[in-house]
């Protein structure tokens, strides 16, 4: 990585001289700690005052031009952090990297492994025991445990979990992929059961005859013991393209899909079909796997659920991007001319639709990520160009594109707040160089998104600017 590139956390792990080797294993667990800068107050905002605020952003590193990474999110009821996703440097290429930061007690720990390249999505879950379960894709072959996995040019689906206290893998499974990386979501229930889903190409080994993916690609899902032997695992999908934007375990263990969809769609014997171009659905299985319900947001041209949250009462909520007039069957949202609009969806743990909103403004706006307060509400984050109305309130992009973070009411999905966030590069106008990948909570409420950026973004103390290709941040909101 050249000098000029080392930043925000990474120049803060240079100031303690640490070798540049081990730079992806030891800058991330700087995040939260204390390191120079870590709590700093704003100076200001860029819209009129709310009642949030931004506590702080963080540089992670730099992404790749043009072929971005997810860095995923966990957080468990004490407030310990865990973060994992793909970096780049230009020294060492492609890396994995995981971390985990306690706030109480523990020392924390971090762990980096090379391949030929890996897959630009990674998920994380929580297990009983605090422990970590990792879902991602790589080329080739790597090291997390004590046994290097896979094969030189083959890519391959990766299943581990780790021990919460020092990081130790436990186990590790990996599936071959006959065509490329997959996109997995990774979650785990009260039996400590791991529950895996995602869209594939080609063919993947997770059964003993494997699964072979229509032409468009298809979706997959798996279940596995807390040892990691597998329970069983099916495909579903149809003959257009799809793709699964979350997957969750609820309250009574049951699994939660949440995707889309273009013409017809098989959930596993259960036929679902959309009026328009493409369909989002949401979709509840038994832990067996069997359909107990499913509903399709109808769309006159296309919607796309991006983003899946659980509320504590077991209420379903999906957001994503929708043209034209869209619709649970019992609520409907307005088209609001051409341009591409945010939903947010709101259903029972029955199915029945509770509420649906629309957001949209002078061009695209496009919610990303999803997730709920228990105390305060319902919280998405996104990205926008040139300007966003959320109720009342208006926010205007400085570039070709800002991010957003809003604040809608649990009960009837009005926004209570939004921000705005970011200058984005003038001519930079690509929409994959900015986007927020994952949105949670902390047990005080303050809020973690990580998001993709390239331009001027406050940092809590003056503005920091990327200069050319975007980076990787995490920020922190005050509620």
């Amino acid at each position: 990585m050249p000098t000029r590139r080392v930043t925000g956390i990474i120049g803060c792990v240079m100031k303690l001289r640490v070798s540049p080797a081990l730079l992806p294993m030891v800058s991330l667990a700087c995040v939260l700690a204390s390191c120079p800068g870590a709590e700093r107050r704003p100076r200001g905002r860029d819209v009129p005052p709310t009642p949030e605020e931004l506590v702080w952003a963080k540089v992670l590193f730099e992404q790749p031009d043009g072929d971005h990474g997810d860095v995923a999110l966990a957080v468990d009821q004490n407030g310990n952090l865990s973060m994992a996703g793909r970096m780049w440097t230009a020294a060492a290429g492609s890396s994995l990297f995981i971390s985990r930061t306690p706030l109480a007690g523990e020392a924390p720990w971090s762990k980096v492994a090379f391949a030929e390249d890996w897959g630009p999505w990674v998920d994380l879950a929580l297990g009983r025991d605090g422990g970590l379960v990792l879902a991602a894709s790589f080329l080739g072959a790597t090291r997390l445990g004590s046994d290097d996995v896979g094969a030189i040019g083959r890519w391959q689906m990766l299943l581990i979990r780790f021990r919460a206290a020092d990081g130790m893998p436990l186990w590790q499974r990996t599936f071959v992929l006959a065509a490329s990386r997959v996109r997995p979501f990774v979650a785990v229930d009260s039996h400590d059961r791991i529950f895996v889903a995602g869209h594939f190409d080609g063919r993947i080994d997770l059964t003993t005859e494997p699964l072979t993916a229509d032409p468009e690609g298809d979706l997959f899902a798996a279940v596995f013991l807390p040892d990691g032997q597998q329970i069983w695992a099916g495909q579903l999908g149809g003959p257009g393209v799809q793709g699964l934007a979350g997957a969750a375990v609820d309250g009574s263990d049951r699994l939660v899909l949440a995707g889309w969809f273009d013409g017809s769609f098989d959930l596993f014997g259960s036929s679902l079909t959309g009026p328009g171009e493409r369909s989002a659905f949401t979709a509840v299985l038994s832990p067996e796997g069997k359909p107990i319900w499913s509903r399709v947001l109808d769309s006159e041209h296309r919607a796309e659920a991006t983003g899946l949250a659980l509320a504590a009462d077991g209420d379903v909520l999906v957001t994503g991007t929708h043209r034209g007039t869209v619709s649970t069957g019992a609520r409907t949202a307005p088209a609001g001319g051409d341009e591409t609009r945010c939903f947010v969806a709101c259903y029972a743990p029955d199915g029945r639709p509770r509420w649906l909103r629309s957001f949209g403004g002078a061009g695209e706006v496009a919610c990303e990520s999803i997730a709920v307060d228990r105390r305060r509400g319902v919280l998405v984050a996104g990205r926008f160009q040139s300007t966003a109305m959320f109720g009342a309130t208006r926010l205007r992009s400085r570039g070709p594109w800002s991010l957003f973070a809003a604040r809608l009411d649990t009960h009837t999905g009005a926004p209570l707040w939004a921000l705005a966030l970011g200058d984005s590069t003038p001519g930079r106008a690509r929409s994959e160089d900015y986007g927020t990948d994952r949105l949670v909570v902390l047990p005080d409420g303050n809020l973690l998104i990580t998001a993709d950026f390239a331009g001027g973004f406050p940092t809590g103390r003056g503005r920091w600017y990327s200069g050319g290709n975007p980076f990787a941040l995490l920020i922190k909101l005050r509620p």
